[in-house]
């Protein structure tokens, strides 16, 4: 279940059936900067630290970035995508996968497939200052 109060939390069902939960904190009051300072170019995975701004506590998050070849609605989630062998990879899409598991959101298309594959991670990245991206990984979060 998802809510979206103070925390988004996501409660996963391990195969002992002990039940775990992670928070993302309220995207609304989140600011976050690239972990460590770096843009990760030519990288399928991205990392970074937000911070809430009412109780200054910190969330590291990390995900994935991959280019596919279908297209989607800005900041629009999908769970499973697919690509054509015969197409480039143009479509820039990322997801959460530290502190909780999330869909697949649309960020950028991209003029050539080895733009995508070189900036993607980057472009996934720059969408964490975007309070429209922030509620929409949210609302992606999978849970169990």
């Amino acid at each position: 279940m998802k809510i979206l109060t103070f925390l988004t939390c996501a409660i996963l069902i391990a195969p002992t059936a002990h039940a775990a939960t992670k928070c993302v904190p309220d995207p609304a009051q989140m600011t976050c900067i690239p972990y460590n300072g770096q843009l990760f170019e030519n990288s399928s995975y991205w990392e970074a630290t937000c911070t809430t701004s009412y109780t200054n506590t910190s969330v590291y998050l990390e995900g994935n970035a991959h280019c596919f070849t279908e297209y989607g609605n800005l900041y629009g989630a999908e769970n499973y995508l697919s690509y054509s062998p015969n197409e480039q990879l143009l479509y820039c899409w990322c997801n959460l996968r530290e502190p909780a598991l999330s869909e697949y959101l649309y960020v950028k298309k991209f003029n050539s497939q080895s733009d995508c594959l070189k900036n993607c991670a980057k472009s996934c990245l720059e969408s964490l200052s975007n309070n429209s991206f922030l509620t929409a990984l949210s609302n992606a979060i999978i849970s169990d």
